[in-house]
């Protein structure tokens, strides 16, 4: 009952704590046998918590009058501060929980590692869980479930994933302290745990939608195809004038990605693309499948697939272009509108007006 009102009072999910109502019962107990014998008790932390959590205090006072047992004793506040202790340690784990979640990603090198995840602890303790440090070769879908942040110490713009990845020294430089804090001051970021608005610019994830997508890498089935020739018909738009060894070794580079993590984004969008870049220039191919593809028996109903070759010289732009699909994942509405497009200026229509919030086709 008083736990209830506190989480209504509060926002915190008192009554779902377990070890909160454990402590606090066992607190309780003694407690109770001392107010009722007139046992006093003394606190050493009073006068701490009375000058730098009077806040805390007060309203422990007020919640014990809540209570129709407790309220008939004359409880001293060296009792008051040692139940306000439980309620301050319980509000502090709650806010820890509701911090982005960083996962670090370095090369093998444990000592590099540890100095850069030790630099992010100690720039960025109080705004992020740092949940793991992860070799690169050590990333699976198991590390990235509930993450919000990568930070890592190599180059993955060949690589695509569905949270955002911030490229940093081991050093962690000011620039790179920079970019960091320009992800929490993100507008997605603080709608999610900071409840405050920041625009976040989008235009130039639409400058380069024509950079990297044209018609001739662009097709609607309205026969689904099986996997294998959705992926070997893409992947011949995106490679058109290169030998067929290379088409084949793309594919099998597809293949090793995938069994790395999946890029299966959400029930309806697949963003496949090789574990090393092999393009001079970036590209993406677009399948659209209204009646859907079979990827796998967990995702029987892929409609969207993006195919991306990223290049080994340099990336600019694709990384912006590749957040951008990615948002369209966690937006059915919008899934279901590129689905529809009839044709490649209908797609690029859509495609850029989700970006910039316009009425669509």
């Amino acid at each position: 009952m008083i736990l209830q009102r506190i989480e209504l009072e509060t926002d915190y999910p008192v009554t779902k704590d377990y070890a909160l109502k454990k402590n606090i019962i066992e607190h309780l107990k003694p407690m109770i046998v001392r107010l009722e014998q007139g046992i006093q008790l003394k606190n050493p932390l009073l006068q701490e918590i009375k000058t730098n959590y009077l806040s805390e205090f007060m309203d422990t006072k007020r919640y014990i009058k809540w209570s129709p047992y407790l309220s008939q004793f004359d409880i001293n506040d060296d009792e008051v501060a040692y139940l306000a202790l439980h309620l301050m340690a319980a509000a502090e784990k709650y806010k820890n929980l509701n911090k982005p979640r960083a996962l670090i990603i370095c090369a093998t090198g444990y000592g590099s590692a540890q100095l850069l995840n030790n630099r992010v602890e100690k720039e960025f303790g109080m705004y992020l869980n740092i949940v793991d440090i992860k070799g690169y070769y050590e990333v699976d879908d198991t590390t990235l479930s509930n993450v919000n942040l990568i930070i890592s110490a190599i180059d993955l713009s060949t690589r695509v994933f569905k949270v955002p990845v911030i490229q940093v020294s081991i050093f962690l430089t000011e620039a790179d302290v920079q970019k960091i804090n320009e992800f929490l001051d993100n507008e997605q970021v603080r709608n999610k745990y900071i409840a405050v608005e920041k625009k976040q610019p989008i235009n130039s994830a639409l400058n380069h939608f024509d950079q990297f997508i044209d018609q001739s890498s662009f097709k609607i089935w309205q026969v689904s195809p099986h996997r294998k020739e959705l992926l070997q018909e893409l992947t011949n738009m995106l490679m058109s004038n290169e030998p067929t060894e290379l088409k084949h070794e793309f594919l099998e580079q597809i293949d090793q990605r995938e069994q790395l993590s999946s890029i299966v984004f959400s029930d309806t969008i697949a963003v496949p693309h090789p574990a090393m870049p092999m393009s001079r220039v970036p590209k993406i191919a677009i399948g659209i499948i209204p009646n859907g593809v079979r990827w796998s028996d967990e995702h029987p109903n892929i409609q969207l697939v993006f195919l991306l070759s990223p290049s080994y010289r340099s990336n600019k732009g694709l990384t912006e272009t590749t957040q951008a699909i990615v948002k369209f994942t966690e937006n059915t509405e919008e899934q279901g509108r590129l689905v529809a497009s009839r044709n490649f200026s209908e797609f690029r229509h859509n495609f850029l007006l989700m970006m910039k919030g316009g009425k669509y086709i």
